[in-house]
């Protein structure tokens, strides 16, 4: 690693360690980001990984959805749900790297807790779905940034920028609001997700099916547990100490 670095007592790294996807200048990032309803995207490295995607140029990332104190993650499981929640920057055995400030939900945190529920019951993220450039932790980490940050507020963001006379440096997405089109800042960053955006379409039938043996050995859930399924004191492991979360590299943007 780069270096250790305090953490800031709220579970979330140094605020210089922390870039921002939100078009907000930074004393407004510092301030937004440290409330409990900041929406913040966390990115790991992907261990055992690196023998297949370093050969074909692209490192491969897991990434979890971090708001009121919980992260949420959609991972492969052969049974049951796929979303789960681990401790904030916290998801052996991936590696934490970065962490991306999105913006702030206007919804309360009993309203995420039902998102996540609405979420975990679609036939879409159950566990045996998951695929590991098809249909990811990417995918969802965009559909409920998606629904946490909807287009108007997204754009409402935007604005502010604008007013403050601001510039914004991210790549740029399209969203129609009350029938107009607005330019917002992405969700997820493009070197995040370049693996799913480019490995479906020009890798060969074989090294999918490579892909397809890949899936369960890195991103499994049962290695990431909902935090209702925690050991109980019955448990043999139940006492087992818990690593602390590792610090992340330090960068300077995208």
């Amino acid at each position: 690693m780069d270096g250790a670095s305090a953490d800031d007592g709220d579970g979330a790294p140094p605020t210089q360690e922390r870039h921002s996807l939100n078009p907000l200048g930074w004393i407004e990032e510092v301030r937004d980001a440290s409330q409990p309803n900041a929406v913040l995207l966390n990115v790991y490295d992907v261990d055992g990984s690196s023998t297949l995607l370093c050969s074909i140029g692209w490192g491969a990332h897991h990434v979890g959805v971090q708001v009121y104190s919980k992260e949420y993650q959609y991972g492969h499981r052969p049974i049951g749900k796929g979303i789960g929640s681990v401790k904030p920057r916290h998801s052996p055995p991936h590696t934490y790297r970065e962490q991306f400030f999105l913006g702030q939900t206007r919804l309360s945190a009993s309203e995420v807790e039902k998102l996540v529920v609405a979420f975990s019951d679609k036939v879409e993220w159950l566990g045996n779905n998951y695929h590991l450039v098809k249909h990811n932790c990417i995918d969802f980490a965009r559909a409920f940034c998606e629904a946490l940050l909807p287009p108007a507020v997204r754009v409402e963001q935007a604005r502010r920028v604008e007013e403050a006379g601001l510039s914004q440096k991210m790549h740029m997405v399209e969203v129609e609001v009350d029938g107009m089109r607005h330019s917002v800042p992405v969700l997820i960053p493009r070197h995040v997700d370049r693996l799913a955006r480019y490995a479906a379409h020009y890798l060969p039938k074989s090294s999918m099916r490579n892909f397809d043996r890949l899936e369960s050995s890195f991103f499994s859930m049962s290695e990431v547990p909902p935090e209702r399924e925690q050991p109980t004191a019955a448990d043999p492991n139940a006492n087992r100490s818990t690593t602390p979360a590792p610090q992340p590299h330090t960068r300077t943007g995208l």
